[in-house]
């Protein structure tokens, strides 16, 4: 699947990505969002993790203690998704679900996702485009883990 990356390095540039698209979105943290209109949907379980000198977010998979040990990504979040930093709580809010905040575990259909080049195109720091990649968050998946 073709997937156009149309990165926006400022929120006030470009609102948010064009339909098959991702843009970076917000000032801190800054979040990548997707208007894909359809992704895989796998149930994934994931951490949030503010990075405060890049700000910006990612999302670790797995178990430190299983065999595939923990894997590091930049989550691709639906375009409704919007960063919140406010009153000491640094994540995204979703509209449907509420704040998700650096050190969540949440739920969400969705999988490992390739981006052209890479994602080469986003402008983020380094860290922010971590070695495990990215990772695709469905549309009306998300949920906070309560447990």
């Amino acid at each position: 699947m073709a997937v156009a990356v149309g990165a926006a390095t400022t929120a006030c540039s470009v609102p948010g990505p064009g339909t098959g698209e991702v843009a970076v979105v917000g000032e801190d943290p800054r979040i990548i969002v997707h208007d894909f209109s359809a992704g895989p949907d796998m149930a994934l379980t994931l951490e949030l993790e503010y990075l405060p000198d890049e700000g910006c977010l990612v999302a670790h998979s797995g178990d430190e203690d299983a065999e595939e040990g923990v894997m590091t990504m930049a989550p691709l979040w639906p375009k409704e998704v919007s960063p919140l930093n406010e009153g000491g709580m640094v994540g995204v809010t979703v509209a449907s679900v509420g704040p998700i905040v650096s050190g969540d575990t949440f739920t969400a259909g969705g999988a490992p996702w390739d981006l052209p080049d890479g994602g080469q195109e986003i402008d983020l720091p380094r860290a922010c485009l971590p070695e495990g990649g990215f990772v695709l968050v469905n549309e009306d998946s998300l949920s906070r883990d309560t447990a």
